[in-house]
């Protein structure tokens, strides 16, 4: 029987970029409004850092470390110094952010950004190479969020939260291919955000403005759908010793100055929690840390 419940403890303005670390059983994840990055611990005990400016993403890195996608680069963090590491660019203009990020199957670092003003298709797809050169894969994302790879790394999916589209696109070291749309949320009143695969290839997707997550299989159908508490929940990662236990982030409306167009209001709807999914009977698969070399020092 699927249960839900609210971790303790953990409040945040923008929770986001939930990422499971299995060398410690812990659960990373960011405060992009709070300026923060957190660690909840296998008993859930939580430590919490100062980011050197707004985080848009956190990735664990295969020496232990943590990979921090900031508003324009990105950095090496060192949990047991709290030291951040020299900017690494990635090539975002003055218009746009990083909004999502992710290790692709060999552990190259992978960003989305989006328009500050939730307006303009600013935004691009670029990859962070080992020689710490950025290459840029797509352009024209309004608001760039569900960056997420198949098992196999072959396939790269991706969301334009505000065109309502999860994308997928063939994947290899030249860049994209193939594009094709996954999941459209049009005329629902809501819009993908984070998304993560499962260890069938399947495709979770969180709607938010819903309280929804959908399970889709690689050629695009529905094949189940999971009901939260809220519908401020942001983004999503399995974790557990098993991974058999999903994570899902929500933000807080309270917290925002402003909202995209069009973006509904849920007075009374609680947010800015965190949530543990246990009994889906299904498995997750680990995500790739970020190989050394671009972000050392």
């Amino acid at each position: 029987m699927t249960r839900i419940e609210r971790v303790p403890g953990v409040h945040t303005l923008v929770g986001e970029s939930p990422v499971w670390d299995p060398a410690t059983r812990s659960l990373w994840f960011i405060d992009i409004l709070g300026n923060s990055i957190h660690r909840l611990g296998p008993d859930d005990e939580l430590d919490s850092w100062t980011a050197p400016e707004s985080p848009g993403a956190v990735a664990t890195t295969a020496d232990g470390g943590v990979a921090v996608a900031l508003e324009d680069g990105f950095r090496r963090f060192d949990p047991a110094t709290g030291d951040f590491g020299p900017l690494v660019p990635a090539g975002v203009g003055p218009a746009d952010r990083i909004s999502e990020g992710k290790a692709d199957r060999r552990g190259r670092l992978l960003a989305v950004s989006g328009d500050r003003g939730f307006r303009e298709p600013v935004g691009r797809l670029v990859r962070l190479e080992p020689d710490g050169s950025t290459t840029t894969l797509r352009e024209g994302i309004h608001l760039g969020n569900g960056l997420c790879f198949s098992p196999d790394g072959g396939t790269l999916y991706l969301a334009d939260s505000l065109t309502g589209t999860e994308l997928a696109y063939d994947y290899d070291d030249a860049g994209l291919s193939n594009e094709r749309v996954l999941h459209s949320t049009a005329g629902e009143g809501c819009f993908p955000d984070g998304a993560t695969v499962d260890a069938e290839g399947c495709v979770w997707i969180v709607l938010h403005h819903a309280p929804f997550i959908v399970r889709v299989s690689p050629d695009g159908a529905v094949l189940d759908r999971l009901e939260l508490p809220t519908p401020n929940i942001t983004s999503l990662a399995f974790g557990g010793p098993d991974l058999d236990v999903l994570h899902v982030t929500s933000l807080d409306p309270a917290g925002f100055a402003e909202l995209p167009p069009g973006a509904p209001t849920h007075p009374g709807a609680e947010g800015g929690l965190l949530y543990r999914v246990t009994g889906l009977g299904v498995r997750g698969i680990a995500e790739t840390p970020v190989a050394p070399g671009a972000l050392a020092g």
